[in-house]
């Protein structure tokens, strides 16, 4: 399971967020903000993560979930390269305009090893799955199916629509869960 004793810290939480809204308003507007102050507050071990993924929304509307897996650790570069990605490059969106940048709202997810698991194993509300076959693959993040209400199957088919894969698993398929850290710029932090 993912460490949490270095999320507790509001402010470490705190300068991940300032730093991905920063990248986020300069990737999309060309703003210039200051630099974040080069204090304690933004040196920091590189937190012990598999994967880091940014979502965006506005309001209750997803406007960009992307992130980098299969990660040792995650440090500045690692979450402002998923904060840019999120906002310009995911592929079911245009880019974040200027004018959406004050509405948007940020959530950071980082995520635990990932180990197989199968079907049976998954657990709604504590597991993220990510599923690989050939050269298809997707991930969902846990909090997705809470907020979707999903059964353990509806993700598991949600999962296999998300990664192009046919309804029926073929022997190639290969399924792996793993927790998460959550926390957004409201100040809420859960773990999964």
């Amino acid at each position: 399971m993912l460490e949490l004793v270095s999320l507790q810290d509001a402010e470490l939480r705190n300068t991940l967020l300032t730093r991905a809204r920063q990248e986020i308003s300069k990737a999309c507007a060309s703003v210039r903000e200051p630099a974040l102050p080069t204090e304690k507050s933004t040196e920091f071990e590189p937190i012990n993560a598999s994967g880091v993924f940014v979502s965006l929304h506005i309001g209750k509307r997803l406007r960009g979930c992307i992130g980098k897996l299969r990660l040792n650790e995650v440090g500045l570069s690692e979450l402002s390269a998923a904060a840019v990605d999120a906002a310009c490059a995911d592929p079911r969106f245009q880019a974040v305009r200027p004018s959406e940048l004050s509405e948007l709202h940020i959530e950071i997810s980082l995520l635990g090893p990932l180990y197989r698991c199968e079907p049976e194993e998954v657990v709604v509300g504590r597991h993220g799955l990510y599923i690989r076959s050939d050269d298809n693959s997707g991930l969902l993040l846990p909090q997705v199916a809470v907020e979707r209400d999903w059964s353990s199957t509806e993700f598991l088919q949600q999962l296999r629509k998300k990664a192009d894969l046919e309804p029926t698993p073929t022997i190639s398929e290969q399924l792996w869960c793993f927790r998460a850290v959550v926390f957004d710029e409201e100040g809420n932090l859960r773990s999964y």
